[in-house]
């Protein structure tokens, strides 16, 4: 396990209503190979464009290691919703980038979560740097 990051004991991917269009979804297929291997299935509790509601479930879990893997562009609208005194949240999820881990901790003493950002560094091209505020990328 890459240092900074913990063991999932939940997944989760956007509904798309039907659950065969949900499981053939790339997002679905991203951590399919996790789910099994871990032996955790994933949840679908809310469709994209809903990431407020989607931090409410998360943040209900409490105790839970929660990995999200969602569409790149409505990531900022759900880290948004977590609860963090950080300012560095980048405003936008660069299209060209999926190599980074965005990581939300609870601070026991203030009851929010501080913000950070891992590289995954798995794949040939993928960087050692992360996502900065003004970061845009391209749109795939």
């Amino acid at each position: 396990m890459q240092a900074g990051l913990r063991t999932p004991t939940a997944l989760c991917s956007p509904s798309y209503a039907d659950p065969d269009k949900t499981q053939n979804h790339r997002t679905y297929q991203t951590i399919q190979g996790l789910s099994e291997r871990l032996g955790v299935p994933i949840q679908s509790p809310v469709p994209e464009g809903q990431e407020p509601a989607l931090a409410a479930a998360v943040l209900a879990s409490r105790g839970e290691v929660v990995l999200i893997c969602w569409e790149h562009q409505h990531i900022p609208a759900f880290a948004q919703a977590i609860p963090s005194p950080d300012t560095t949240i980048p405003a936008a999820w660069p299209g060209d980038r999926f190599d980074v881990i965005w990581t939300f901790t609870l601070d026991p003493a203030t009851g929010r979560y501080v913000f950070g950002q891992v590289p995954q560094q798995l794949l040939l091209g993928d960087t050692d740097t992360v996502i900065s505020g003004g970061d845009t990328g391209t749109e795939s």
